[in-house]
C-alpha cells in the first residue's frame, strides 16, 4: 500500500512492458502465492468455501482493481487499466507456475520451511 499511495511524480513515465508493469506484476504475483501458502497452511478451504488457490487469485486481483481505484482517488495518480491488467498477468502467471511446480509440494516446502505440523490442528 505504500508504494501504491506514492506520488505519480516519483515514477519515471512508462510504456505498457518497461519496469513498472513488470514490477506490478512481480509484486500481485507474489501477494497471490503468499495469500495461497497463508489459506492453505492452517486449513484446506479458505473462509469462504472456495479452495484456496482460487480465494487467492480473486482475492488478489480485486486488490489490484480496488487499489488503482484508491490510487485515483486518495492520490494524485489516476487509475491506469494497463496497471489493473499487468496485476492480473501477474496473479495469472505465478499462479500457473504454483500448478507446475505442483502445489502440494510447494505446500510440503513450506511447512518444513517454517516448521509448520504436517497436519492442521484439531479444533
Amino acid at each position: 500500500m505504500v508504494l501504491l499511495s506514492l506520488p505519480g511524480e516519483s515514477f519515471p513515465t512508462m510504456q505498457f512492458w518497461k519496469p513498472d508493469k513488470i514490477v506490478h506484476i512481480l509484486l500481485f504475483g507474489t501477494q497471490a502465492v503468499l495469500l495461497y501458502i497463508a489459506l492453505s497452511l492452517p486449513r484446506p478451504t479458505s473462509p469462504q468455501g472456495m479452495r484456496p488457490l482460487r480465494f487467492a487469485a480473486l482475492a488478489t486481483v480485486s486488490f489490484g482493481v480496488l487499489s488503482e481505484g484508491y490510487q485515483a482517488v486518495f492520490t494524485n495518480r489516476a487509475a491506469d487499466p494497463f496497471d489493473m491488467l499487468a496485476n492480473a498477468v501477474g496473479v495469472a502467471l505465478f499462479l500457473f507456475i504454483m500448478r507446475m511446480i505442483g502445489t502440494s509440494r510447494m505446500l510440503s516446502f513450506t511447512r518444513r520451511l517454517l516448521r509448520f505440523p504436517a497436519s492442521p490442528p484439531s479444533v
